[in-house]
């Protein structure tokens, strides 16, 4: 025989078969319930109960893992157990570091910033000690010798030596008031003058000056006070000391006739005062009594009779004067 040919070419394909028969019914599924299995001999640590038409089957839980710790950070300083300090951690196995890192290298220098604009100008600086005018100065109270000005000397504020007037407060008042009263009684609110002292150490004086009726008995002697802060802590100025039971007055007087209704007399009322405190106001006031074993009423600014020939209508004039010390 001799040797086999060459395989040849492929065929065409040959049509679809037809199809085959059906296959058999597959067996019917089951129905499975779960149910929450407890702690017991089917599961030691609890689990799930399955139930079918096949039987029980169990799923249970794992046993349960070690407990874990609480631990407690803190910072932890500079020291052995950090050499750049870090965090310390605390639980009940021990304790446990975190350091921070050995610092780096310093990096290279950045180039200077634009300049920031101007800030606000600053707040004048204290004066500065009193220097020498003309020739030497020496003393502790200020500056002895000649001061000699060779242009236009300017004060900011006030210049004012030992005696001079540092201000003068005047007031006046229309109002009429009567008293009728044998202790030391204001007359009226309207007669007060107030100051503020611009320096501490400065002298007062304070001065009144009005008309009164002496509407009382003959010889029936009557006093005024001037007093600093009348209704509050009242201070009796311009009176003499205490000396037995004589009354402490600025001024005492008699009338000139016995209850005559239009009897004049023009009242000046001067009292020195000192101690005061700089810028605290201070409040002057008119105090007046007469006698008990006498009787009448003292009428100020006006008489108490209505004449044409003999009655008046006056003013009181009031004033404080600083002298600066």
């Amino acid at each position: 025989m001799g040797p086999t040919g060459p395989t040849g070419t492929a065929g065409a394909l040959g049509p679809a078969g037809a199809s085959g028969a059906t296959g058999l019914q597959g067996l019917a599924g089951q129905s499975v319930v779960g149910s929450s299995e407890p702690i017991g001999v089917n599961c030691g640590q609890g689990g799930v109960r399955y139930d079918s038409v096949s039987g029980t089957q169990y799923v249970c839980n794992g046993v349960p893992g070690v407990a874990g710790q609480s631990v407690v950070g803190s910072s932890e300083p500079i020291g052995v157990n950090c050499a750049q300090g870090g965090v310390r951690y605390d639980s009940t196995s021990g304790t446990d570091y975190v350091c921070n890192g050995a610092p780096g290298v310093a990096g290279v220098q950045g180039l200077p910033g634009a300049t920031g604009p101007a800030g606000p100008t600053g707040q004048p600086g204290p004066t500065g000690p009193i220097g020498d005018f003309s020739g030497s100065f020496v003393g502790d109270a200020g500056i002895e010798g000649n001061f000699f000005v060779a242009g236009d000397l300017f004060v900011a504020k006030s210049l004012y030596a030992p005696g001079t007037v540092a201000q003068v407060v005047i007031g006046t008042s229309t109002t009429t008031a009567s008293a009728n009263v044998t202790a030391f009684t204001e007359v009226h609110p309207s007669y007060r003058i107030a100051i503020t002292p611009k320096f501490a150490g400065s002298k007062f004086l304070v001065e009144y000056s009005f008309p009164i009726n002496a509407a009382l008995a003959a010889n029936t002697v009557f006093d005024m006070q001037l007093v600093r802060d009348p209704g509050g802590a009242e201070t009796v100025i311009g009176a003499g000391p205490v000396n037995g039971f004589r009354n402490r007055t600025t001024y005492v007087s008699r009338p000139n006739n016995g209850f005559d209704a239009n009897d004049q007399q023009n009242v000046y009322l001067v009292a020195p005062d000192t101690g005061l405190a700089a810028g605290t106001p201070y409040t002057y006031g008119l105090k007046y009594r007469r006698e008990p074993g006498g009787s009448g009423i003292c009428y100020f600014n006006y008489s108490f009779g209505d004449s044409a020939a003999y009655g008046f209508s006056g003013m009181m004039v009031m004033k404080v004067t600083e002298i600066a010390q």
